[in-house]
Formats: C-alpha cells, sequence, structure tokens
C-alpha cells in the first residue's frame, strides 16, 4: 500500500511538472492576438541598457502582421535570410509593423525559422520569428 502511495505522489508530480513546463514554453512564444492577425512584440530596454522581450520567439503564419512596439530608436535587423523585402526594420515613432509575405517554400517545408537582433543603442538581442505556411 505504501509503495503504491508513493508511486503514485512521484507520479503526479511528474506530470504536474511536465503540464508546469509546458505552459512555461508556451509563455516564449508570441503568436497571435486572439481575433486578429497581428502578433504584438513589447520591446524594453532594461537597468543594463539591454533590449527585453517577454518572448524570444514569434510565431505567425504568412499574411500576418508582426509589431514591435519598443524605444524610439530600435531597429530589427535579419542576418542569415528574412521573409521580408528588407534585412533591417527601423521604428517609425517606436513601432516596426510589417506585414509576413507569401514565401516560397520547399516541398514537404511548412516551417521557416529566422534569427533576428533587436537592436537599441548598440546592444543586442536575438530572438526568432518562426513563420509557418498558409497556403
Amino acid at each position: 500500500m505504501k509503495v503504491s502511495v508513493l508511486l503514485f505522489s512521484v507520479c503526479a508530480l511528474f506530470l504536474s511538472a511536465c503540464s508546469h513546463n509546458k505552459e512555461k514554453a508556451n509563455e516564449d512564444v508570441v503568436s497571435v492576438v486572439q481575433g486578429t492577425q497581428t502578433a504584438v512584440v513589447v520591446v524594453a530596454v532594461g537597468s543594463d541598457g539591454m533590449p527585453v522581450v517577454k518572448s524570444t520567439t514569434v510565431e505567425v503564419e504568412e499574411g500576418q502582421r508582426v509589431v514591435w512596439v519598443g524605444p524610439k530608436n530600435m531597429e530589427i535587423r535579419f542576418g542569415n535570410g528574412t521573409p521580408f523585402k528588407a534585412s533591417k526594420l527601423v521604428t517609425d515613432n517606436a513601432v516596426v509593423n510589417v506585414e509576413v509575405p507569401r514565401l516560397k517554400w520547399e516541398k514537404g517545408e511548412k516551417v521557416k525559422k529566422y534569427k533576428y537582433d533587436v537592436v537599441v543603442d548598440g546592444k543586442v538581442l536575438d530572438p526568432f520569428l518562426i513563420v509557418r505556411s498558409r497556403f
């Protein structure tokens, strides 16, 4: 009896931890705001001057919008590949607002992952943008 109670307790703790980690992982992804076609990424500046975002990954589909809101002097830079026409996006009144265009996909490909930099006063944070095929 004691062994089964202990086993049950261990399993309950394990499932609780897995569930908690799954919720944590989902908190780390920004996707479109419910009822819209827009993902909003808020960029703050830490006490050390470094850019800070709540979520290190933005996930959208082709045709949806990404809006970065932050300091006036913020830039969004894509190094090796970008889904947009430009590899450097600069704020217009503290906002970068872009629509994800229709992309070229390899056969069977459904997801593209882009590493980008948020640059504020020369300090760099390097999150990800994930684009899913919509068409």
